[in-house]
């Protein structure tokens, strides 16, 4: 039996997240590309197109929360408008919630509204841009999962925890992403791996960081690439 068919049999969801963690590497591994940069061109798989081998993603993400904490645990699942809305959307489903996209422009119907923003970096373009959600959208009650396809510096995830904790004041689920960099210049995992720590220490409800596939070393060629551990843990 295949790997996609043991996603298909009983086992746990933590089994079932290395396995497709091992999918994720091998599509690294067979479509990938390094370019300039040390940026990892996923968009075979990722990006413009998301590998249906990809879709169970959203469904262990939500076994996993609602067996620990329950149904009506995650209130909200957000990402920011890019690749990672197929993902969100994905899981938003696996929970029967409505999936949330910051945009990183104010469409003019909403320009009149009262908005969150907060400023992020892109590593891809070099550019600076503000991240915008609607207020109406959260609560300080909500319990929010961010979504996210990849973590390379973390500057857009930072900006939606601004909005979530520091703006609207809820509180914070979890971050789950697909793939996540962690090596000098790149340190994105490591550094909101601290801020989770820290949030715990401060928050009842504690929160997690899962990341599919961690990248610790991508130096040389697409076969040697070095993924370091990336269990599913739920705090």
């Amino acid at each position: 039996m295949g790997l996609r068919g043991r996603l298909r049999n009983n086992e746990s969801v933590e089994e079932k997240w290395v396995i497709l963690s091992y999918i994720l590497k091998d599509l690294i591994r067979t479509k990938a590309k390094i370019k300039k940069g040390n940026m990892l061109d996923v968009t075979e798989f990722v990006n413009f197109r998301v590998d249906k081998k990809l879709y169970p993603f959203g469904r262990i993400i939500a076994d996993a929360y609602t067996q620990k904490y329950g149904l009506d645990y995650i209130t909200n699942v957000l990402t920011v408008e890019s690749s990672g809305n197929a993902f969100a959307v994905l899981v938003g489903k696996g929970f029967d919630e409505s999936m949330i996209f910051a945009r990183k422009t104010i469409p003019a119907t909403v320009k009149d509204e009262e908005l969150y923003s907060s400023e992020a970096e892109s590593y891809t373009k070099g550019e600076k841009y503000h991240i915008i959600v609607k207020k109406n959208f959260f609560k300080p009650e909500d319990r929010i999962l961010i979504i996210d396809d990849f973590i390379a510096r973390g500057n857009a995830t930072f900006a939606l925890l601004d909005i979530i904790i520091n703006q609207a004041g809820a509180e914070l689920a979890g971050i789950a992403a697909l793939i996540t960099k962690d090596f000098e210049g790149q340190d994105g995992y490591k550094e909101l791996k601290q801020y989770v720590k820290d949030y715990n220490i401060k928050h009842e409800n504690k929160a997690s960081l899962n990341t599919l596939v961690k990248i610790k070393d991508m130096s040389t060629t697409i076969e040697n690439i070095k993924y370091g551990k990336s269990p599913l843990i739920l705090n």
